[in-house]
């Protein structure tokens, strides 16, 4: 089987300084449309908090690691690039503890609601 040549002018162009030169010609106009059509060096930059994410704000990360999330919000405080490791640190003790003793304090009342069932139990029965 027999493999037959390219055609000429697609795959190999007989003049292929013509061809380098419109892609240099394209190359500039890109260039050229990136820095002064889309903000180049002389445009402002946008404020540090319009780069992060709504979720990855510290106030939204704080709100959602005691009110909302708890330890499932803990990924959200690491993603986060406005907190530090120390303040990473803290509040990831911080929820740990507060965690705990939101636990602790539910298995109080659970244990104080199974007495009072218990003796209106013995009353009743």
């Amino acid at each position: 089987m027999a493999v037959s040549p390219p055609v000429p002018g697609i795959f190999d162009p007989p003049n292929k300084k013509i061809l380098l030169c419109a892609l240099g010609v394209s190359a500039v106009r890109n260039l050229f449309w990136t820095r002064v059509k889309k903000g180049g060096p002389n445009t402002k930059m946008p404020k540090e908090d319009d780069k992060v994410k709504w979720y990855l704000r510290p106030v939204s990360v704080v709100l959602s690691l005691f009110f909302v999330l708890g330890p499932f919000g803990l990924p959200l405080l690491y993603k986060s690039p406005k907190f530090s490791r120390k303040s990473k640190t803290i509040l990831t003790i911080a929820v740990i503890v507060y965690t705990s003793y939101l636990i602790f304090v539910s298995l109080e009342i659970a244990r104080e609601l199974y007495k009072r069932m218990q003796e209106l139990k013995e009353i009743s029965g």
